[in-house]
């Protein structure tokens, strides 16, 4: 996202106070407008607790956590009024910790124009230690990130950690050494608790997206090809890590505004290889492509009616097991046998 203008964003965590309203008589009208009453589940990495958004009023919700212990009642996590901020979704990123997406719909003066902007939240399951995991933004800063980032791994291994990506917006303030003419899309390890981070991923100003291989190790970088006038031609070159290097090397371009092309969406570190989606006759097909270097491309699924539009996955590192699409309903085909068995 090019960054144009200084916006202020202010995200408040509203404290818990009004519970969701129930109706006194049945309207038709209204329930079937309705929200879903429990949105998001998400199960915790012991499977001891849920955490799941609930509506309340207008456009407010609030984040649940319940233990499955029986008896259990659910307590208020966080809770937003919907004025303007509001709550998309949690994931837990340890035991007793989650990560949540809070997006809210601000005037952008310059153009006139209402934008989408979010933030990431990381929040103890209790209610306590509420932290902005997105960078915030100066009083110096040159521009402004409507983006929240985006968490590419959970590394499981190191309790309450998460590599994400970050925009870095210059800060050439005239008479400080804090100052930074840096800018563009990097990579950090950041420890939600106390948010020291780690760059991972220097700032790169023609990056708009990486992939971990879920073990912390960014192997493949997202560039937004432009004119020499800094206009977007619509295209996107893939590039990618060979193991064990640092070195980037040519995977692909992909054509977003026709789909045409390989579109990388996640790594598989054991069989060293990416998933991605490709057109077949016409229709979005998963294939592969190796990461060793010979880049051999495989297909792996397609169905002659519908696009494939999601890889199903499984796990904190995100395994996946198997691409879903939709017809009359939404369905998955497993090619992990071990899924299979369990699903069937």
């Amino acid at each position: 996202m090019r960054l144009v203008t200084i916006v202020s964003v202010v995200l408040f965590l509203v404290a818990p106070s009004a519970q969701p309203a129930t109706p006194s008589e049945r309207d038709a009208a209204a329930e079937f407008g309705a929200r879903p009453t429990v949105a998001a589940l998400r199960l915790s990495p012991d499977g001891k607790t849920v955490a799941y958004v609930s509506p309340t009023t207008a456009q407010g919700s609030m984040v649940y956590a319940l233990s499955l212990a029986p008896g259990s009642k659910p307590r208020v996590v966080l809770t937003a009024d919907g004025n303007p901020d509001r709550i998309q979704s949690c994931d837990w990123v340890s035991n007793d910790r989650l990560v949540c997406t809070v997006f809210f719909i601000v005037r952008e003066q310059a153009l006139m124009t209402l934008q989408y902007a979010s933030r990431l939240v990381a929040i103890d399951a209790n209610g306590g230690n509420p932290r902005m995991l997105s960078k915030r933004i100066g009083a110096y800063d040159r521009g402004v990130d409507f983006g929240s980032g985006q968490i590419i791994d959970w590394l499981p291994d190191q309790d309450g950690m998460v590599l994400m990506t970050r925009y870095t917006i210059p800060n050439d303030r005239i008479g400080s050494r804090v100052g930074s003419d840096k800018r563009g899309l990097g990579v950090e390890s950041v420890d939600t608790r106390t948010l020291a981070s780690t760059s991972v991923e220097p700032p790169n100003y023609s990056a708009i997206s990486y992939i971990s291989d879920g073990r912390g190790t960014v192997r493949i970088m997202g560039l937004d090809d432009v004119h020499r006038a800094d206009y977007e031609t619509g295209s996107i070159s893939y590039e990618y890590r060979k193991k064990g290097s640092r070195a980037w090397q040519p995977l692909g371009k992909y054509d977003y505004v026709h789909h045409e092309g390989f579109e990388p969406v996640a790594v598989d570190p054991d069989l060293d290889l990416v998933y991605g989606l490709k057109k077949k006759d016409g229709r979005l097909a998963l294939y592969t492509v190796a990461l060793d270097g010979t880049l051999t491309e495989n297909l792996v699924f397609a169905r002659d009616d519908v696009d494939l539009d999601q890889l199903a996955r499984i796990g904190r590192r995100q395994r996946v097991v198997g691409v879903s699409y939709a017809t009359d309903y939404r369905s998955t085909h497993y090619f992990d046998a071990t899924v299979e068995k369990l699903s069937s």
